[in-house]
């Protein structure tokens, strides 16, 4: 009786190894499961999705989005470039104040980009008006050309440096991919001769 358990011992504890030691795995759609759910067709679920100690990504990689109709796809990232991204521009040695025209080279079938930060390296000034110094007021705008990218222009119109040298300007850059960005049309507001407007949001929003 005494070697009869041994034996049984032996076999559950090589049994119990074996398990450990190739996880189970199952598979629908597929006789070769890669993990241990692995199904090769749609999926749908209703309600909440919960993922436990979901993996950090380390770098730029690209993101997932839901289109109408409910299903997860992935956007894509080209050339490593994340779907939302800052950029800093140091433009030196500009004729004075003026920069009337800075090719980024940034798609504009792919990117949208906006101005967030504008400093410039000088004190600037306008002639004397009725003998009243004033501030110069500053044209920042991003436009795109034939050439299908996005350029800059920047000024302080009319202005001068102060000490009549050339400047510099940094300029930060949010680009945005259109791949996530809802491009509504245009909004005009009359405003009637009037100091304040209002207008009705996009319907979705």
């Amino acid at each position: 009786m005494m070697k009869y358990t041994s034996s049984l011992l032996l076999i559950l504890c090589l049994f119990s190894t074996a398990i450990k030691a190739q996880q189970p795995r199952i598979g629908l759609g597929t006789k070769s499961p890669r993990g241990t759910w692995d199904i090769n067709g749609d999926v749908y679920t209703k309600n909440k999705l919960f993922a436990d100690n979901m993996a950090v990504a380390q770098e730029s990689v690209g993101s997932l989005g839901i289109l109408p109709t409910g299903e997860i796809v992935k956007i894509a990232t080209v050339n490593n470039a994340s779907t939302i991204n800052l950029i800093t521009y140091n433009l030196n040695n500009v004729s004075k104040t003026k920069i009337s025209d800075y090719d980024t080279k940034i798609d504009t079938s792919r990117y949208i980009i906006a101005l967030v930060g504008l400093v410039f390296n000088k004190f600037v000034r306008l002639p004397q008006v009725n003998s009243t110094n004033v501030v110069p007021p500053i044209t920042a705008r991003v436009f795109p050309t034939a050439t299908k990218t996005w350029h800059l222009a920047l000024d302080y119109n009319g202005a001068t440096t102060d000490d009549n040298t050339n400047g510099n300007w940094k300029v930060q850059v949010l680009v945005i991919s259109k791949s996530i960005a809802e491009i509504y049309p245009l909004i005009s507001v009359p405003f009637k001769g009037g100091t304040t407007g209002t207008a009705s949001p996009p319907a979705d929003m």
